[in-house]
């Protein structure tokens, strides 16, 4: 990986972003065409910062079950093409290629054996130097211009960088600290592309019930439903992390891509109609914990009624669902509950209604919903339907996946695709 190159020469192709999808397309482009020149510009100091970052350090890097089914966007059959000609299973024999053997657990992720990060991204970057792929970094792209069949690329210390192909790979506008700021998208449009309104997904949701503040930092695992206008929009078991402003944990994250569109798409006061509602004990039916708490009722008659739950759930949980249950004093004894204050709370350990008022930033979001609008680009090349030579990969697309591998996988698979387009394109171009 040549860090000092040349920039006075002319390249076949520039890939602005050396995250994912511009990695992945580097080196199957350069494994393409092995004479072809390569430069990744990438503004931040290193390459895959953002990498590092996914499954908590571990790297997440696919799903076996990866489908159009995970993936969202105005159109998320445009992931249909990318997915079948690189599927999870040529993601990992890529990576085992590349000196990364992989394995995937029971709900599917895919991750490095090593079940580290930086050990993906040092397979990556020796691999770039071993097929003399050329990066630039700490280097921002201010402006892209097309001029007679080439790409003028100018930075913000004023270089100008001339080449054959360009492929933007800049990422979304999410987690800004790691350099998608949403560049990727001045650059489509100054092209005629067409940028949906961003928004943050997989991101913590934000709930309005006072009670919730109590439970912060409790961990527990739960079935989770949101609920629009009284209909299921979606549901997920798993981690619930309850948190000063609301929830997160990987089944609510799940949930939050949803929360973000619904409210974009309607106005401020349906916000009343947006809840979540937690399901602390999936395995048990309500009458099974009625008949439970009636049975504790009578055997710890004698004991005070913040005890009730005692073994059950957490002690901060239990106070907070008994006290929105019922007025009942804590100092009385369990005895003193009457039928319906039973009722009231096992209905709160089977269905606690959270009212949602929104989800997160962009600054907490680990993907970003919309992007530049994939009708405007070819499935089966990832090229501008406008320019041609210009192409697309990742988040900066209005593509986004669900939490567990899917945003990696289609990064990788739409990188490596528009490698493929490039490839025929600069065939073309020396054809002519």
């Amino acid at each position: 990986m040549n860090t000092d190159p040349d920039f006075h020469c002319e390249w076949d192709t520039v890939i602005i972003g050396g995250g994912a999808s511009g990695m992945l397309a580097a080196l199957q482009l350069s494994q393409l065409r092995p004479n072809s020149s390569v430069l990744i510009v990438e503004r931040n100091p290193k390459l895959g910062k953002k990498l590092l970052m996914t499954g908590n350090g571990r790297c997440n890097l696919s799903n076996i079950g990866a489908s159009v089914d995970y993936y969202h966007g105005s159109d998320p059959t445009f992931v249909c093409e990318p997915l079948r000609k690189y599927a999870v299973d040529d993601t990992r024999e890529f990576f085992e290629q590349l000196g990364l053997p992989t394995m995937s657990d029971e709900f599917g992720r895919v991750y490095p054996n090593t079940q580290n990060a930086g050990s993906v991204l040092d397979c990556l970057r020796y691999n770039l130097s071993d097929y003399g792929v050329s990066v630039m970094l700490s280097t921002l792209i201010s402006s892209v211009e097309y001029s007679k069949g080439r790409f003028i690329l100018r930075t913000h210390n004023g270089e100008v960088i001339r080449s054959k192909s360009v492929l933007v790979a800049t990422g979304g506008a999410c987690a800004p600290h790691t350099g998608s700021d949403g560049n990727g998208y001045d650059i489509l449009s100054s092209f005629g592309h067409m940028c949906l309104n961003v928004m943050p997904g997989i991101v913590q949701i934000k709930t309005r019930r006072d009670w919730v503040k109590q439970l912060s930092g409790i961990r527990l695992s739960a079935n989770i439903a949101l609920l629009f206008e009284d209909k299921c929009v979606r549901e997920e078991f798993g981690e619930v992390l309850f948190t000063d402003y609301g929830v997160s944990g990987p089944a609510s994250l799940q949930l939050s891509s949803h929360v973000s569109r619904i409210l974009h798409e309607n106005d401020i006061e349906h916000q009343k109609a947006l809840s979540l509602h937690i399901d602390f004990f999936s395995d048990m039916s309500i009458s099974d914990i009625r008949n439970e708490l009636m049975a504790r009722r009578a055997k710890y008659s004698h004991r005070a009624v913040d005890t009730l739950l005692v073994g059950l759930v957490q002690n901060r949980l239990a106070t907070a669902l008994i006290r929105s249950a019922t007025d009942i004093s804590f100092s009385e004894p369990i005895s003193n509950l009457s039928d319906s204050d039973v009722v009231a709370i096992s209905n709160r350990l089977k269905d606690s209604i959270l009212d949602v008022e929104g989800t997160m930033g962009m600054k907490e979001a680990q993907v970003t919903i919309g992007g530049a609008l994939t009708s405007e680009f070819d499935p089966t090349t990832m090229m501008s339907i406008y320019v041609p030579g210009l192409f697309a990969a990742g988040e900066v697309l209005d593509i986004d996946g669900d939490c567990g591998g899917f945003n990696l996988q289609w990064a990788f698979s739409s990188g490596r695709l528009a490698a493929d387009g490039i490839n025929i394109f600069l065939s073309g171009i020396y054809n002519e």
